[in-house]
């Protein structure tokens, strides 16, 4: 193929192609660098590339180079490079070993945000269909036990990239509704969560709609959340504390509360909507504890009113 043909190829392909030497710069590109990544080609070209690597990725970024290196192809390679307005994009590389003539690399890369998530979200659903699968069979078994709540809260906390949360039961007494914790994990990281809970046994963690933090949590009827100070389901990737109360609904109100915080990024509403299942779940599981009490006091009501009864007669 001649050489003019070669170079349009290079240029004018969708993917992101590259020549790069291994002192780890680039020393050709395309213009869709500049599409995906946002900066000119000069300023990709004036650092080392590893400079726009994500820092959870660098260590496999320099295996995989030092495999170019020992003379082994590269094939599927997936990292994180960030774009000028500072969020990430994840890109697979096809790479090979240095030029004989040249002593440069050949690699060819493509951007696969939508793969990544697809792949992110169809884990999310298995996990979420293994977790009631398990909870439920630990409730038939055991019923709503402490072990029960942990595991649920646990494997929220997983599946959705959270730091720490809680699981709470919504009651009512004579003073209004009080959210009754059943779950609390990691709440040392939230200071405003740790403050409300130290030195209390779980017994008395009852919290009213007056209460900093739950009592928000407690009078919310749809998710609410904080994502960059903001009440909004997340858009933008962020490092700032963020969280989210999710109320769990049936057709009688709210029966309990699910709460998560500091996941990387925030809270996007997808996420949210993927719970629904569980968030049925456990809504079922406070209204099968709601019937077994109901159904203890009538039956006590019925022994009492028994007793009374032989005793007049």
């Amino acid at each position: 193929m001649p050489q003019q043909s070669v170079a349009r190829f290079f240029d004018h392909s969708l993917d992101l192609n590259c020549l790069a030497n291994m002192d780890g710069m680039f020393v050709e590109l395309n213009e869709q660098w500049s599409v995906v990544l946002g900066y000119s080609l000069d300023d990709l070209k004036s650092k080392p590339f590893m400079e726009y690597v994500h820092p959870e990725d660098v260590d496999s970024t320099i295996e995989a180079m030092s495999k170019l290196g020992d003379s082994q192809e590269v094939l599927h390679f997936r990292n994180r490079y960030r774009k000028s307005d500072g969020t990430y994009t994840w890109l697979e590389w096809n790479s090979y070993p240095p030029d004989a003539d040249s002593g440069f690399i050949f690699a060819t890369a493509r951007c696969i945000d939508y793969l990544v998530d697809s792949e992110e979200e169809l884990s999310r659903k298995n996990a979420i269909l293994t977790t009631i699968m398990k909870a439920q069979d630990g409730f038939i078994r055991n019923g709503p036990s402490v072990y029960l709540w942990d595991y649920v809260l646990s494997s929220l906390i997983k599946i959705t990239g959270s730091t720490y949360g809680f699981i709470g039961e919504v009651h009512q007494d004579d003073y209004g509704n009080f959210l009754q914790l059943k779950a609390l994990s990691n709440h040392k990281t939230n200071p405003e969560i740790y403050n409300q809970v130290q030195g209390t046994s779980w017994d008395e963690l009852k919290f009213r709609d007056t209460a900093p933090f739950f009592g928000r949590c407690l009078g919310a009827t749809e998710p609410w959340f904080i994502n960059d100070g903001k009440n909004t389901p997340s858009e933008n990737p962020s490092t700032e504390r963020t969280f989210v109360g999710i109320p769990i609904k049936d057709d009688d109100g709210t029966r309990g509360i699910i709460g998560l915080g500091d996941r990387l990024g925030g809270y996007p509403k997808q996420i949210i909507t993927e719970l629904d299942s569980i968030l049925s779940f456990l809504g079922s599981i406070f209204f099968s504890v709601e019937l077994v009490k109901d159904a203890q006091k009538t039956r006590q009501d019925l022994v009492e009113a028994k007793a009374l009864q032989d005793t007049v007669l």
